[in-house]
């Protein structure tokens, strides 16, 4: 009797254990092709931190040669901005150390401690985009040139 009372229980419990949580009760009648608001934060948060990590590449630059250009985004949401202008006689690395902060819909990142300098980057699967002062894209020639690539 015990015997069966317990598998009983046990059976209970899986069946119990193994529904979705639905604790209104309500039937979902959604079709499933719009995200609740709560899964899209979720997804954006795991958007954030699947692109944390180095970013480099060889920016333009108005009176050098370029600039060897590394951003790495950390998972505590802190960045390491590194740049060396290349073609000048100070070989000097210039190094921003921060937080940075995503947008409202997860696709940017503003980065703290820079002024007078860009400080906006547009995170996609394997680059970084560098936004011009204003925040916006960078058109032009030489748009395609703004980008770091994740290492």
């Amino acid at each position: 009797m015990k015997c069966s009372f317990l598998l009983s229980l046990l059976a209970f419990l899986c069946i119990i254990g193994c529904k979705s949580d639905n604790s209104s009760g309500a039937v979902d009648n959604d079709s499933g092709d719009q995200p609740s608001a709560s899964s899209e934060i979720s997804h954006t948060a795991i958007k954030a931190r699947d692109h944390i990590g180095l970013y480099t590449g060889f920016l333009p630059c108005a009176d050098c040669d370029g600039i060897e250009t590394s951003l790495y985004l950390m998972a505590n949401n802190a960045y390491l901005l590194t740049k060396v202008y290349k073609g000048k006689e100070d070989k000097k690395e210039y190094k921003n150390i921060g937080d940075f902060k995503w947008n409202d819909d997860g696709t940017a990142v503003t980065l703290s401690n820079i002024t007078n300098a860009p400080n906006q980057f547009v995170i996609e699967d394997t680059r970084a985009i560098q936004l011009d002062m204003e925040g916006k894209r960078i058109e032009g020639d030489l748009a395609d040139r703004y980008v770091l690539t994740k290492q």
